[in-house]
């Protein structure tokens, strides 16, 4: 990789660089074998339609292997099958994931975020419970969470640590939302742009709040299994994804989209 930091700070200099750069490199590594990648139904960023991956996200990371001439072919797995099945080496990769420590021991985690997300407490319209940013005050109310979901080091702490242990687990946000709504539980975690998008699918604005200050900014990634050699696709991915935000191409794409849907960068 061209060591940028020697060169002049010129806005048309370093994207070229890395494009001659990337050419020279991806012409040798090409492959027409597909790596199986794995993801989640996330809207608005990621989601499943007419049996197609589509959403903001989707579009990057396709967009980044196109450059690496590395084919790619996308399912959708919820986090927890996903988790088992890239550990395992069944999948090669999956999107997005939260990097944990216990996470990082097992899989090769990418160095340059997918997105950036803000992740808030949801409840009910006529909840009488605040949040003034000490996570330690919540700990008597009953918290809904997805299994197996990480929700910042902050909050997976408070949890491991039992400082939150009235926790309740359903298998996705809408599992959750459900529970919310009936009183099964007095709180929910998620972020804020993918609980938005899923209340306003469902019709619940006028049902659910969201509390303030967020819980936590937290990125995510692109993950491979070490079960395979993959450790150059993970780098030539993170040098493709410096090239399209010097290039201007996150900002296209990102265009394309309404702009409330942030990925943080």
């Amino acid at each position: 990789m061209p060591d940028l930091s020697i060169m002049p700070h010129n806005r048309y200099l370093i994207p070229l660089m890395l494009s001659l750069w990337l050419l020279v490199n991806f012409s040798v590594v090409a492959t027409t074998s597909p790596l199986r990648l794995a993801t989640l139904e996330y809207p608005p960023f990621i989601y499943e339609e007419n049996h197609q991956a589509k959403g903001l996200i989707v579009e990057i990371v396709q967009e980044a292997f196109r450059r690496m001439n590395q084919p790619v072919e996308i399912e959708f797995y919820p986090v927890a099958r996903g988790l088992m099945m890239i550990n395992n080496g069944d999948i090669d990769g999956y999107f997005t994931l939260k990097k944990t420590p216990e996470r990082a021991s097992k899989l090769l985690f990418t160095t340059q975020p997918l997105i950036q997300q803000t992740f808030v407490w949801f409840t009910r319209a006529d909840s009488r419970v605040s949040y003034q940013g000490n996570l330690t005050a919540m700990a008597p109310f009953k918290i809904g969470v997805v299994g197996t979901a990480s929700y910042g080091a902050q909050f997976d702490a408070a949890v491991a640590g039992g400082t939150l242990s009235n926790i309740e687990t359903s298998r996705d946000f809408i599992g959750n939302l459900k529970k919310l709504i009936a009183g099964r539980v007095e709180l929910i975690v998620n972020s804020y742009d993918v609980g938005m998008e899923i209340i306003r699918q469902l019709h619940h604005e006028a049902q659910i709040k969201t509390l303030e200050p967020p819980i936590e900014v937290v990125n995510s990634y692109l993950a491979f299994t070490r079960k395979k050699e993959l450790q150059q696709q993970a780098d030539d991915f993170d040098a493709v994804m410096r090239l399209m935000m010097a290039d201007g191409t996150i900002d296209r794409l990102k265009h394309r989209y309404p702009a409330n849907i942030s990925i943080g960068y």
